[in-house]
């Protein structure tokens, strides 16, 4: 049985799931298994893993679309492994992830979810994320959404940077419908719904490879309602301090970046109404009302350390 299953949800990408494969099979710990699991049928992705001739590289697919959690959780159930390990087919990892993850995981025998920090590649640079180690018994939402800056958040976790005893996934499945940060979702019902313990190497073991041009859900008309009903259904597992953050930051800046600003007020009033609010989260939202993107990016990037 080996160590860890990675499990590599795809679609219609061969080139993209080569590299992250690829990644994988660099790593300076071999007890692995793959688990390559395509959302509806892809021919060029079969060749991809023919030609790596490796048994430990599995191939399946789903028979209609469905969506990359979808995927995930079929991994999980055909996972043989002790662990699972989740990698995006956009992604690669660092060479010493799976060590290093061992590592941390034979320590005290631990039996929670590992995280750890990435690079985040794109065309304006690189930068290690999240920026900060989670304070002691602090809650998985509260260092997600509430800032200790003014220009950036710090504690991001992403998809391709999650491990642990595959139990954990089996317990608690990724979302089965289509949601915004599936991650962050997937994190909030684990860590505070089920009280799964949590741990972030503060380490960059992974690539994020992001796109600057690829569509995404926050480029649609309207899109800062799917994030703000994805919010709303959340909060009872927020406190009244992570809720306004999420709604004051990550929804305005959806609702301002599809220049919905008719839709601020309205977010603001619900911060206030059922949330609580900081001088901080106040300040960020302001910043977004009031400048333009692309100064909040030259602010952005001249804060961060070169």
């Amino acid at each position: 049985m080996p160590w860890t299953s990675i499990i590599i949800p795809t679609h219609q990408r061969p080139i993209l799931l080569k590299r992250a494969i690829v990644s994988v099979l660099r790593q300076d710990l071999s007890d692995w298994e793959i688990i390559v699991v395509s959302d509806g049928p892809c021919p060029d992705s079969q060749e991809v893993i023919a030609q790596f001739g490796d048994v430990r590289i599995r191939y399946r697919e789903t028979s209609v679309l469905n969506n990359g959690n979808h995927s995930r959780n079929v991994g999980v159930q055909e996972a043989r492994g002790e662990w699972v390990s989740f990698l995006d087919d956009d992604d690669e990892w660092l060479p010493h992830k799976l060590s290093t993850c061992r590592s941390h995981a034979k320590a005290n025998n631990y039996r929670g979810i590992l995280a750890h920090q990435v690079i985040r590649r794109s065309t304006r640079g690189e930068e290690v994320m999240p920026r900060r180690e989670p304070d002691l018994g602090e809650a998985y939402p509260d260092y997600t959404f509430r800032r200790r800056s003014l220009v950036h958040g710090e504690g991001l976790l992403l998809t391709s940077s999650l491990s642990g005893p595959k139990d954990i996934w089996r317990k608690i499945p990724w979302g089965s419908r289509r949601v915004v940060l599936h991650d962050c979702d997937w994190l909030c019902r684990a860590t505070v719904g089920m009280k799964t313990p949590w741990r972030v190497i503060m380490e960059p073991l992974s690539i994020w490879h992001f796109d600057d041009d690829r569509p995404r859900i926050s480029n649609q008309k309207n899109s800062w309602k799917t994030y703000y009903l994805w919010a709303r259904r959340q909060r009872h597992l927020f406190s009244p301090e992570a809720y306004a953050a999420c709604l004051l930051t990550v929804v305005a800046n959806e609702a301002a970046r599809t220049h919905a600003y008719d839709a601020l007020l309205y977010i603001l009033r619900e911060a206030i109404r059922n949330g609580r609010p900081g001088l901080r989260d106040l300040t960020v939202f302001t910043q977004i009302a009031c400048l333009p993107e692309s100064l909040r990016q030259q602010i952005r990037r001249a804060w961060l350390p070169h």
